[in-house]
């Protein structure tokens, strides 16, 4: 079913907002991809809406300009699920609300959110809307979604538990819901006339961090009445409550989709619908209520249809990591990446040892509401410690992480400044050490692939397939003349590294240098046509090892000392490899692999292994592999906007950007190309 959403602005069109309000919201061409959003004091008549965000200063400027330009008005505001992190901190949203006849929190004139609950027929979207409530309620998700989960300290439980939520003193959502002081009073005097009950006020963060006057302050107190000044999640508090009173905090929406009952003092956008008990103080929050009773047409509301009217009608929902408008269901999957990326790093981490232009990069994939990372050079063991490469430390009693470059990096290679679109944090250990376990090989050992992960894997292996994307992605093409002189032979590819990279050192039974892999590997292969490629880093003389040209020549047709992978590995009819990645991105193009040590990818059954890796006794399919080590193992985080993404998103950036002229971008071309439309007036 095809919503209406005859109220809002035609697709392209100009919408002016006031200079302000764009350098505020830097973002918000991102969360209204369909509009070009321009300075309003420069565009003057040329805009097609006018829009403004909330009610103050700026947007009833932006009002009255609207009123004199003959334009449509439109008010913006937060959606009800935003972010993983508050919008003052600059958390990136998923969400905005667009209304033409008022604000869902200003209940003292009708909004588009209550026209649409007063009118709206929710029942051909209803099993949309009660599959959304589902999995909001499943992943316990909220508006932002950054406190941590666990059980608030609330002591014992006795009888009954009301919880009371606290708002900021002067908030303008109170006076919008038709309510003051007076209502919290209300609220608490009610509240406290229940001596059975245990009273637990829901402290406001901004009033625990002494930021703000609490609406509550200075009002009466008991002894069965205490605050919750802990910072968990909405959700954790909603487990551990009986039944929650407001005035206009969204935490009574998130009550009421969990199925608890609520009480209002106020007007929130929930109220007035029979979904929760109104307990109006005011003569204009009773007035307010009213006229939403009156409003409706037809059959009773359930919280479904308020799902459906306040999720999927009202708000716009536009993904910042694709740049494209999406539904509720994407968003609350971006979100959930988010949050997971967010609780990995909650708490301090010490990163030890780490050089300083790999500094900036761990700053990026470390960010997290609630989260501090610190450097140094040596560990205390105090808190959980980060390393690039096998810490050379000892870490004591703390929990150690490892980082190391995915296995989609960049394109370019990993000079410094090269911002990674991947990186792997393994906590057992790394995946190039064959010595012991790592987080990947334990995943590929006792790990379960249901079918849609497996089906996932299949899809982005014919997406990098289709980008010819590897590791790197420089750009080449095999030589004609090479197809030319290899016709009629078998066409091998022996793939150097560098001469004492760790994964060399910890992956082979001995430490042949790459001539004498080379030898080997010709021994083996007497009458093939063997193409020998260097390292990139070795030819970019990034690193020492080189190998001699002439004697590498005597044993190879061919040394490829320029380009990619891919063109190879396609050229190839089989690629040898000791430990190099190129065997990996070989399998993902289904050519045979021989492996000379014990690189992540052996022992699982899909290459032939001249080294043998007892602990690892699980046949893997391809997809399995594909599945463990592109999508549950790495991070990945757009290299302009910083934002976590899953290898899809990866793999979509680094297409596009091998498409740029000279098969790289300009940082500064992306930058400019991610830089909000909305900052450069019409």
């Amino acid at each position: 079913m095809l919503m209406d959403r005859s109220w809002l602005p035609r697709p392209g069109s100009v919408v002016g907002l006031p200079l302000v309000t764009l350098l505020r919201f830097p973002d918000l061409g991102e969360l209204l991809p369909d509009y070009r959003l321009v300075a309003l004091e420069r565009a003057g008549a040329r805009v097609d809406a006018v829009a403004g965000w909330g009610r103050k200063l700026p947007a009833r400027w932006a009002r009255h300009a609207a009123a004199r330009l003959a334009r449509p008005f439109f008010t913006l505001e937060d959606g009800f699920l935003r972010s993983v992190g508050l919008g003052k901190s600059g958390a990136a949203a998923v969400s905005v609300v667009m209304d033409d006849l008022g604000v869902y929190y200003d209940a003292r004139t009708p909004s588009r959110l209550e026209h649409e609950l007063a009118r709206g027929d929710f029942s051909e979207s209803r099993p949309r809307a009660t599959a959304l409530r589902e999995e909001i309620v499943h992943r316990r998700l909220t508006k932002y979604n950054h406190l941590p989960d666990r059980t608030p300290e609330l002591g014992p439980r006795e009888n009954r538990r009301i919880l009371l939520v606290e708002q900021v003193a002067g908030d303008m959502s109170i006076a919008g819901a038709c309510a003051d002081r007076t209502s919290f009073a209300a609220m608490l005097a009610d509240a406290l006339a229940i001596p059975s009950a245990q009273i637990i006020i829901r402290s406001h963060p901004d009033v625990m961090a002494g930021r703000a006057q609490g609406s509550f302050t200075g009002l009466a107190a008991a002894a069965h009445l205490r605050r919750l000044d802990d910072a968990v999640s909405p959700h954790a508090v909603l487990d551990e409550v009986d039944e929650v009173w407001t005035v206009s905090s969204q935490l009574g929406f998130d009550a009421l989709l969990r199925g608890l009952p609520v009480r209002c003092y106020g007007v929130p956008f929930y109220a007035g619908w029979g979904l929760s008990e109104d307990r109006p103080v005011l003569t204009a929050a009773r007035e307010a209520l009213a006229r939403r009773r009156r409003a409706r047409i037809g059959p009773a509301l359930d919280v479904v249809d308020l799902v459906d009217a306040a999720l999927i009608r009202y708000p716009l929902y536009a993904d910042p990591i694709t740049g494209r408008a999406v539904g509720p269901e994407q968003a609350i999957a971006r979100l959930q990446g988010w949050r997971a990326h967010a609780g990995r790093w909650r708490g301090e981490t010490e990163a030890v040892a780490i050089k300083r232009h790999k500094r900036p990069i761990l700053r990026r994939y470390c960010a997290a509401p609630g989260g501090t990372l610190r450097f140094s050079a040596t560990a205390t063991g105090k808190v959980r410690q980060l390393s690039w490469g096998l810490p050379p430390f000892s870490v004591g009693g703390a929990s150690a992480i490892t980082v190391e470059d995915g296995f989609l990096r960049s394109v370019g290679l990993g000079f410094p400044g090269t911002v990674p679109i991947s990186l792997c944090f393994d906590a057992s250990g790394i995946y190039y050490d064959a010595t012991a376990a790592s987080d990947l090989e334990t995943l590929l050992e006792t790990g379960t692939f249901p079918a849609e992960l497996t089906e996932r894997a299949a899809r982005l292996r014919q997406a990098i397939l289709q980008a010819g994307l590897t590791k790197y992605n420089l750009s080449s093409d095999v030589p004609e003349a090479i197809y030319r002189q290899a016709r009629g032979r078998r066409r091998v590819l022996v793939v150097g590294q560098v001469p004492g990279d760790q994964s060399l050192r910890l992956g082979l039974p001995s430490q042949a240098s790459n001539l004498e892999f080379l030898q080997a590997v010709r021994h083996e292969c007497p009458d093939a046509f063997i193409v020998f490629k260097e390292h990139p880093d070795l030819v970019a003389g990034k690193r020492p090892g080189l190998s001699d040209r002439k004697a590498a020549g005597a044993l190879a047709d061919h040394l490829a000392v320029s380009g990619d992978a891919a063109a190879w590995i396609d050229f190839a009819d089989e690629v040898h490899v000791r430990t190099s990645l190129t065997g990996f991105e070989a399998l993902l193009r289904n050519r045979p692999v021989i492996c000379h040590g014990a690189p992540f990818f052996a022992g699982w059954g899909l290459t032939t292994d001249r080294v043998a890796i007892s602990r690892r006794r699980r046949r893997r399919s391809l997809d399995e592999l594909v599945a463990a080590a592109l999508i549950l193992y790495p991070t990945y985080l757009h290299p302009v906007r910083g934002l976590p993404m899953e290898a899809e998103d990866a793999v979509a950036w680094l297409s596009a950007a091998r498409q740029a002229p000279g098969g790289r971008t300009n940082p500064l071309r992306r930058i400019i190309r991610w830089w909000p439309r909305n900052a450069v007036p019409l």
